[in-house]
């Protein structure tokens, strides 16, 4: 097998395991809104938001309010067993885009994290 074959057949498994992952519907609801809580904790910290005298004292402090207001957007009663992968990637990009200032932050939790949108897989009860 030639060197670019090979570079190729690594290339294409690379290509399927992404795939499969992405494709994956068994992330948990805790994975999901510890990923979320997480990642919108980042941005309001790149946002210069998070600090003394700021909107969240610390990194810890955002997490604690976040993961609530996670917990409150994906009830287990609606989410349990129920996180789509797919609306889960495009909420968690909407994230790490969204902008600093004015209402995006409102675009991004009601319209990208809709829990109709995340919650809809319709799978199998993820435990948590």
């Amino acid at each position: 097998m030639s060197h670019s074959h090979r570079i190729l057949g690594v290339v294409g498994l690379l290509a399927a395991v992404t795939l499969a992952s992405a494709c994956d519907s068994s992330t948990s609801r805790e994975s999901a809104r510890s990923q979320a809580t997480t990642l919108t904790c980042q941005r309001y910290d790149m946002c210069m938001m998070v600090g003394a005298g700021k909107t969240y004292a610390d990194i810890g402090s955002c997490e604690v309010i976040w993961q609530g207001n996670w917990e409150q957007y994906w009830p287990a009663a609606d989410c349990q067993g129920k996180i789509s992968q797919a609306e889960l990637e495009t909420c968690l990009a909407a994230i790490r885009g969204t902008n600093c200032m004015g209402l995006d932050i409102v675009t991004t939790i009601f319209d990208k994290c809709n829990k109709m949108k995340v919650c809809s897989s319709g799978g199998t009860p993820d435990g948590g």
